[in-house]
């Protein structure tokens, strides 16, 4: 054969291999497995843009919410403190009476702060001692709503605070007067560690004793139970 049918038969198998390398690879890019690599490529690609792109915001969105709930417990902390002179008494009927006409009389609420104070706790509060006394919130079963008692001292407060063990068995409670935020978290906190350890409030803080020779640690927010071990 001559030089030129060998390099003619060359030239022409060069030919058919580029041809077939052409095809297949036209059949790969129009298979399915090249668009789900594609599709993958560009999603994978496209998160990392993305989560590059969002990351800051997911930062600064965080600072915010932790700004915002420093904001909230400071507001929430003040009006505890407006109401540190306060506690609520539950489960004294009202004691009105009727007058000559058959019509119930208004509720001297001081009076009967005043009469619980003497028979169910055995100690002496003075009118003068009482800012303020009113009705609030829904009756219970035997129709009576709670008291909220604003006293002009704290150690008026204090003397209720402390003789309400005499109540224990009973169905007379004396509480502190609580704000919607922490009465929320004190039940939250309550059913978290039913049993576990002892949980009450003083001066407006939500307390939890977990032993007799360890102090009490105070809950602020949720959070605060997955710092310490109830078990």
């Amino acid at each position: 054969m001559s030089l030129v049918g060998v390099k003619t038969r060359s030239n022409n198998a060069q030919a058919d291999i580029q041809e077939v390398v052409q095809s297949e690879i036209s059949k790969y890019l129009m298979s399915s497995d090249f668009k789900e690599l594609l599709r993958d490529s560009f999603k994978e690609a496209l998160s990392g843009m993305i989560a590059q792109v969002v990351k800051p915001f997911e930062e600064k969105i965080i600072k915010l919410e932790e700004e915002v709930l420093q904001l909230e417990e400071k507001c929430n902390d003040n009006e505890q403190y407006s109401r540190r002179y306060n506690v609520r008494i539950y489960g004294v009927n009202n004691s009105t009476s009727a007058d000559s006409y058959g019509y119930d009389t208004k509720e001297d609420c001081f009076k009967t702060v005043i009469e619980f104070c003497r028979n169910e706790l055995g100690i002496e509060v003075k009118h003068e001692e009482i800012d303020r006394a009113h009705r609030v919130g829904k009756p219970n079963r035997d129709g009576a709503r709670a008291l909220i008692v604003k006293f002009k001292s704290y150690e008026s407060k204090r003397k209720l605070m402390i003789n309400k063990r005499k109540l224990k068995g009973r169905k007379l409670y004396v509480n502190e007067d609580l704000t919607w935020m922490n009465q929320q978290l004190l039940k939250r906190v309550r059913d978290a560690i039913a049993g576990k350890a002892y949980v009450f409030t003083a001066d407006g803080y939500i307390l939890v004793k977990v032993k007799p020779d360890r102090p009490p640690v105070r809950i602020r927010r949720d959070s605060d139970l997955l710092r310490y071990d109830f078990e």
